[in-house]
């Protein structure tokens, strides 16, 4: 396998590089872009009070902030009718998970996601193949009550209130509209609605959140040097040449949504070098915060990087045993160290709950900067 890149400490990524990819992808997007559209119009305000205590916002402003949310792993296909392809494999929990606390807090969801990766609430159904779930939350009754092949289907009586948690929920973003599901399978069309997506939130300024938390592939083979065809294995071993996938994230923060708070997210295997990682991601492309994690406990801690004068962000609940924070000399950083609290099932409500203070701190800078 041919991999051509450049030196990490090089530019990465250039506008030209970013359009060559773009226009050499198979995806338009117009279906998405016409249901981000009606998304963002469902929540202009008509100056109506905001929820959640939110200041009400002036006519055409958002009653509500949105946040775009990316989960899941990308693909790379190797042939147009794709048969074969390269998966950056993610199940999608921290994007799913973070929607859900996200939801909670106030937030219209642009939930960017892998087809067939964790969704939003699924999580409080049992774990198991869809065959097996179904077993576990219904089985057969006949109408006089008794077993048997069954006339109709009833809800296992300790599965009820987690059904009926799934069915509030669900029942509660389709009554508010505020959760649009955009799926994607390949980097192309990843990449592609992401920035129809951006381009369309520009004008909406501080008001709107990205929360980068899918995992995008790093090497792809563009799309005119695709096979039509399925590749045959009778034609001998297989040589692949791939390119890097230009760094979309510079562009998303500097042009595509230049006025909207980005968080993207950095996962290592060494703790060695995991806030260096992060800190020349927040430094090289200009985002706001890095989540980073280790992949051994990333569940259970992540450590939020930011710019050294960031302020502190929301007071944690759970005591100095919940969140660390210290300023990394070295890196010209500010770290703070977030831990699952005992009580808790997942960290994603703590996670959640100091990102979304970062982003309302940003958002009343940037309203007090324009006054």
């Amino acid at each position: 396998m041919k991999v051509e890149k450049n030196n990490e400490d090089q530019e990465v990524s250039t506008s030209d590089a970013v359009e060559a990819f773009l226009a050499d992808s198979p995806v338009s997007g117009e279906v998405v872009a016409d249901a981000v559209a009606a998304f963002i119009e469902r929540h202009r305000s008509s100056g109506n009070a905001a929820p959640s205590g939110r200041a009400g916002p002036g006519p055409g402003q958002l009653r509500r902030p949105i946040v775009v949310v990316t989960s899941g792993g990308t693909t790379v296909p190797l042939e147009r009718r794709c048969v074969r392809f390269i998966d950056n494999f993610s199940a999608g929990t921290r994007g799913a998970l973070s929607t859900e606390r996200f939801l909670e807090a106030g937030y219209a969801v642009i939930f960017l996601t892998r087809t067939g990766s964790l969704q939003p609430f699924s999580h409080m159904l049992p774990a198991a193949d869809p065959p097996e779930v179904i077993d576990r939350v219904a089985m057969l009754q006949s109408a006089a009550g008794g077993g048997g092949d069954g006339d109709g289907v009833v809800i296992r009586p300790e599965q009820v209130e987690a059904v009926a948690r799934v069915l509030r929920a669900q029942q509660a973003c389709r009554e508010h509209g505020t959760l649009l599901t955009i799926k994607y399978e390949t980097i192309f069309e990843y990449l592609t609605y992401l920035r129809l997506t951006s381009e369309l939130l520009r004008p909406l300024g501080a008001d709107v959140m990205f929360y980068l938390a899918a995992a995008v592939s790093d090497f792809y083979i563009p799309w005119s040097q695709l096979a039509e065809h399925k590749i045959q294995s009778a034609d001998g071993p297989l040589e692949l040449s791939l390119q890097r996938v230009p760094k979309m994230l510079g562009e998303l923060v500097n042009k595509w949504a230049p006025r909207a708070f980005a968080v993207s997210f950095k996962l290592e295997t060494d703790q060695g070098i995991l806030v260096h990682k992060a800190s020349t991601a927040l430094h090289r492309y200009g985002v706001h915060l890095v989540v980073a994690n280790l992949l051994h406990n990333r569940k259970d801690v992540v450590t939020l990087v930011e710019p050294r004068g960031a302020a502190a962000a929301a007071a944690v609940p759970d005591g100095p045993a919940a969140a660390e924070a210290a300023v990394d000399e070295t890196e010209g950083v500010r770290t703070v160290v977030l831990r699952r609290p005992a009580a808790e099932m997942d960290i994603e409500r703590l996670l959640i709950q100091e990102v979304a203070a970062r982003h309302r701190a940003f958002v009343l800078k940037e309203a007090v900067q324009q006054h």
